[in-house]
């Protein structure tokens, strides 16, 4: 018999919790496991796709917009399917646990996985963070300080890596020309950015770094891919910057490997992230990647990551982009840890066993 599995955590975005949670859902083994949805927003990212391999999804009403209506639909949700046994929630920061209360009252298994390691209101966060760990049979996360975020005594949880398709993101000198002809840029120095237009991706500095760069450099473009609550105001920085030409915004596609291919360095200037799965995707890709030092160290996987204080000037994120594209032949870059710890069809059979309460 199927078993199936409720998850928590999708979104209406295709952002790094859910690339992580589509990246387990397409390996799965459907004659023995299936994921269904519940999803707190209007419409969910990868809808068509999930709908047409058999999941179910149930949308219900956002904690903010009515928390009461929230929780019951939780309830009755499970009430009428007792099939789902698990409920899987993928999180960002510990309010999470007031969804997790009436999968508890109804006797049903709570499986918490931190993608996170910061966030912008860290007091609402350690207010529930007490509940969280009181609710959750089975602690994970992505990353040691995703962890330590997110539950309390020490490391009284499991590190479960972003696996990845690594025949997706293998890097392909055929992809490069064919992308880098198709948008005219075969002469530019390419940047990628892929994230949410969030103030956590610290968009606007991401901006000011490009500005500084085609001052002294006209070659310089930007590729933009995602979307968000920023995105106006992303958009209106670039036009008063006079950068229009500089900068591709793609919105959300679902070929970010391509980009990667055609690209010459990674930027990621966040305020603070859990295990970025995209910086995995481009590591797989020999992408050189530069990146704040507010992220995780476990990210460095290849001998081109490159740390950076916000607090430094503009002039010094500049200059090690300069560095990294003079310096870096693609071929070269040794992915060999990527390969052995972040291969998905590994990771796939020990998150089912997870799921299922399998000893492990």
């Amino acid at each position: 018999m199927v078993k199936r599995i409720l998850i928590y955590g999708m979104t209406n975005l295709k952002g790094g919790v859910e690339s992580y949670i589509m990246n387990i859902y397409r390996n799965l083994d459907y004659n023995e496991i299936i994921f269904d949805y519940i999803c707190d927003f209007p419409e969910m990212a990868y809808y068509e796709e999930v709908i047409k391999n058999g999941s179910k999804i149930y949308f219900i009403p956002s904690k903010r917009k009515n928390l009461f209506l929230h929780l019951w639909n939780i309830f009755k949700i499970l009430k009428n399917h007792r099939e789902y046994e698990v409920v899987y929630f993928n999180i960002l920061n510990a309010s999470a646990a007031i969804s997790m209360l009436p999968v508890r009252l109804l006797g049903r298994k709570v499986i918490s996985h931190s993608h996170n390691s910061s966030d912008i209101n860290m007091k609402i966060h350690n207010k529930f963070k007490w509940l969280l760990n009181k609710l959750s049979n089975e602690k994970l996360a992505c990353s040691y300080e995703a962890g330590k975020y997110m539950y309390l005594n020490g490391y009284n949880y499991t590190v479960i890596n972003n696996a990845i398709n690594l025949d997706k993101f293998s890097f392909s000198e055929k992809i490069r020309d064919e992308y880098r002809k198709k948008f005219e840029v075969q002469e530019k120095k390419v940047l990628l950015h892929v994230a949410r237009m969030d103030k956590v991706k610290n968009p606007l500095f991401l901006i000011e770094i490009l500005k500084e760069l085609v001052m002294k450099d006209k070659d310089y473009v930007l590729f933009y891919i995602g979307k968000g609550n920023l995105e106006k105001k992303i958009k209106e920085k670039v036009d008063k910057s006079k950068l229009q030409q500089h900068v591709f915004f793609l919105g959300e596609v679902d070929n970010v490997n391509d980009y990667m291919q055609m690209a010459d360095v990674f930027i990621l200037p966040s305020l603070f992230e859990g295990m970025p799965i995209v910086l995995i995707e481009a590591q797989a890709c020999k992408l050189p990647i530069i990146i704040s030092d507010n992220i995780t160290k476990d990210v460095n996987l290849t001998e081109k990551v490159v740390y950076l204080s916000l607090k430094e000037d503009v002039s010094i994120w500049t200059n090690e982009i300069n560095k990294l594209i003079l310096n870096t032949k693609r071929n070269s870059i040794n992915i060999s840890r990527i390969t052995e710890e972040y291969n998905i069809k590994k990771l796939v059979l020990t998150i089912q066993k997870i799921l299922c309460g399998e000893n492990r």
